[in-house]
C-alpha cells in the first residue's frame, strides 16, 4: 500500500459522502442497523443513534501502520458522552475519555501498533441516545487502504511514458484491437510498477493484452493469466513466438479451479478481471477474496465504466434499444441492446451487478478509474504529469477497482 502523510481525514465542511464515510467505516460492537442515522450539521458531521438508546453511535477501522495517530475534534450534544479508542483485532482499550464542555474538545491519541482502530462514542446513561458533532477527523501516519490509482498514475508516469512504446508495440503485435486499450495497459502497468505485487492474477486471457502490459512494467513478477479457451495457443502465440517469460498461461474454468496454491504465500496481490459472467464473479468472492482479504491487494475490472462522463438526456436514453438482459443476450444481440446502469456504473457484463452487491455488503468502495485520475487529479500541482502517461489528453478507461483492504468486514457468499 501507498504511504500517505496525511492518511484519510473527514474535516468540516461536511457532504453527503463524507457522512456516509464516516460511518461506513466505523465497526461497532452493536449491530450494524443501530448505528443509527447521520445528518449534516453546520460546520461537522453530527452523529446520534436515532431510536437506540445508549447505542454505539459510530466508529471507525481502518489498517494502520505502526506510530500512527488519531486526531478527533468532538462537541457532546447530550451530557454523560464518552470516547473511547479499541483494538479491533483484540477489543483492547486504547484510549477512553468524557467529552464535556460547550466547546469542541481536541484529542490527539498515538498508537503502538499496526491493529486496526474502532472509534466508538456512547452514553454513560443506558436511556439515552449517543449525539455528537464531529468537526474534525484524522488518521495520521496511515497505510491509506483506499487504493489511491490517482497517486500511483502520477507517481509513475516517467516509468509508464518509459515503456509506453514496448507496450503499444505488444498490443500492436497481439492484434488486440478495440478489447484493450494502451491507457488501459499504461494505468495497469503503473500500478504494477507502484503496488508492486508477488503475484498477479489474469481472469481471461483473450488476445494477451492485459498480461502483456503487466508483464513488461515488471518481469520479476509471477503472472497467471486463465481462460477457458485455448486463445494463448490459437491466438497470442500465432501472434507473438516469444511472449514474456513471467506469464503462465493456463487453460481451465475458473468457476472450478482452486486458486489456493497460487496465493497461499503470496505477499501482495494484484487482480486483472476481464472474465464474465455470475459463475465467475461467485468464484472470485467465494474462494479467491478469502484467500487475500488480508493480505495487500488490488483487483482491477475490465468493461465497468462510468456513466458521468456522458450524463445527458440523450445518453440516459434507450435509444430505442433493449433493455439489458444479461450479458449473452448483450453479446448476441450487440447493437439493439441498452448498456445496464447501476449509479456512476454503466456496464454489460453481469459481474459488474455483482461487484456492487460485494462492495455495498462489504462497506467498501468499487472506484471508477475515470473519476479518479479526471476529477481526483484536479487542482492537483503535479497533475501535469499525466501528460506523460496520456499525452493524447484523459481517455475513457472502461476501468473500476476495488480492495478489501479499507473495511473490517469480511463477507463472502457461500460457494
Amino acid at each position: 500500500m501507498v504511504e500517505s502523510s496525511t492518511g484519510w481525514r473527514n474535516e468540516a465542511p461536511a457532504t453527503a459522502d463524507s457522512l456516509n464515510l464516516l460511518v461506513d467505516l466505523l465497526p461497532s460492537l452493536q449491530p450494524a442497523s443501530e448505528l443509527g442515522r447521520v445528518a449534516s450539521d453546520v460546520g461537522g458531521v453530527r452523529i446520534d443513534a436515532g431510536q437506540h438508546p445508549g447505542a454505539f453511535a459510530a466508529a471507525a477501522a481502518l489498517p494502520i501502520s505502526g506510530g500512527a495517530a488519531i486526531t478527533v475534534e468532538v462537541l457532546s450534544l447530550v451530557p454523560g458522552m464518552s470516547i473511547s479508542i479499541r483494538n479491533t483485532a483484540t477489543g483492547d482499550l486504547d484510549f477512553e475519555t468524557e467529552i464535556t464542555g460547550s466547546a469542541p474538545q481536541l484529542l490527539h491519541i498515538d498508537l503502538p501498533d499496526a491493529a486496526g482502530r474502532a472509534i466508538l462514542f456512547r452514553t454513560a446513561n443506558a436511556a439515552q441516545a449517543p449525539a455528537v458533532l464531529v468537526k474534525r477527523l484524522e488518521l495520521q501516519g496511515a497505510d491509506y487502504s483506499r487504493y489511491p490509482v490517482v497517486d500511483t498514475v502520477i507517481r509513475q508516469a516517467p516509468f509508464a511514458a518509459g515503456i509506453k512504446d514496448r507496450l503499444q508495440q505488444a498490443l500492436l503485435d497481439l492484434d488486440v484491437r478495440e478489447r484493450f486499450s494502451l491507457p488501459q495497459g499504461l494505468t495497469l502497468a503503473a500500478a504494477v510498477a507502484d503496488f508492486r505485487p508477488t503475484v498477479i492474477l489474469d481472469l481471461g486471457t483473450c488476445t494477451g493484452g492485459s498480461a502483456f502490459c503487466m508483464a513488461l512494467a515488471d518481469p520479476s513478477v509471477p503472472i497467471y493469466t486463465f481462460d477457458i479457451e485455448t486463445f494463448w495457443q490459437t491466438w497470442v502465440l500465432p501472434h507473438v513466438s516469444t511472449p514474456p517469460a513471467n506469464i503462465t498461461p493456463i487453460v481451465a474454468d475458473i468457476t472450478q479451479f482452486d486458486f489456493t496454491s497460487l496465493l497461499k504465500d503470496a505477499e501482495r496481490v494484484m487482480i486483472f478481471w476481464d472474465a464474465h459472467g455470475f459463475e465467475i464473479a461467485g468464484r472470485v468472492f467465494s474462494h479467491i477474496m478469502p484467500l487475500i482479504a488480508d493480505k495487500p491487494h488490488i483487483v482491477f475490472c475490465h468493461d465497468v465504466s462510468d456513466n458521468r462522463f456522458n450524463d445527458t438526456d440523450e445518453g440516459r436514453s434507450y435509444g430505442g434499444k433493449m433493455m439489458f438482459r444479461g450479458y449473452a443476450h448483450y453479446d448476441a444481440n450487440m447493437p439493439t441492446t441498452a448498456r445496464a446502469n447501476l449509479g456512476w456504473m454503466t456496464t454489460a457484463v453481469d459481474q459488474g451487478i455483482a461487484l456492487n452487491d460485494f462492495c455495498y455488503r462489504n462497506r467498501m468502495t468499487l472506484c471508477s478509474v475515470d473519476y479518479e485520475v479526471k476529477v481526483t487529479s484536479a487542482g492537483r500541482a503535479d497533475r501535469g504529469a499525466l501528460s506523460q502517461i496520456y499525452p493524447d489528453g484523459l481517455p475513457g478507461f472502461d476501468l473500476t477497482f476495488f480492495t478489501l483492504n479499507e473495511t473490517y468486514l469480511r463477507h463472502f457468499p457461500s460457494r
